[in-house]
């Protein structure tokens, strides 16, 4: 907390110690962290996202989409930040059920990132849960040949969905 003592206004700091305490599932007091940054800097992307992440974390998908929302009004639709909370909105969108916005979302994050591993593997599974097998198995083989080792775990779920 000494950093925030000095700088108490510092909002990387302040998102910093909500992220952690996201980590520790201390959703309380990382949405105080998150609000006291938007307190300060209303238009701070991080906040927005990471506040999304932590309404995500909890299921609460609407609310999650709301503050992701806040964040791409934000945020230069050419900004590599743009794609990822453009991920992180469709992955919430997709645990909301609805697919074929996350599809939607999926591509807007890939057209910024297109190596985006983790947006080809979701984009496998809304295709998958939208009955789109021949499409899905496109997005799988796409995360598998962009996989890394840490990755072994998806990559089997990946394969075993390209042979249903």
């Amino acid at each position: 907390m000494f950093s925030l003592e000095i700088r108490p206004r510092d909002a990387i700091a302040w998102t910093s110690k909500g992220n952690v305490l996201l980590d520790l599932e201390k959703h309380d007091e990382a949405f105080c962290c998150y609000d006291k940054v938007l307190e300060i800097h209303p238009r701070n992307t991080l906040a927005w996202n990471s506040k999304g992440n932590a309404f995500a974390s909890l299921g609460k998908y609407q609310e999650a989409i709301e503050c992701y929302d806040k964040a791409l009004e934000i945020i230069p639709r050419t900004d590599e930040e743009w794609g990822y909370v453009c991920y992180n909105k469709g992955h919430s969108l997709e645990n909301f059920g609805k697919n074929q916005e996350a599809i939607e979302c999926y591509d807007k994050a890939l057209e910024i990132i297109p190596r985006n591993k983790q947006a080809w593997y979701s984009k496998g599974i809304a295709l998958t849960n939208l009955g789109k097998k021949q499409e899905a198995i496109i997005c799988f083989q796409k995360f598998i040949d962009l996989a890394s080792p840490q990755d072994a775990i998806r990559v089997e779920q990946a394969k075993q969905f390209i042979q249903i």
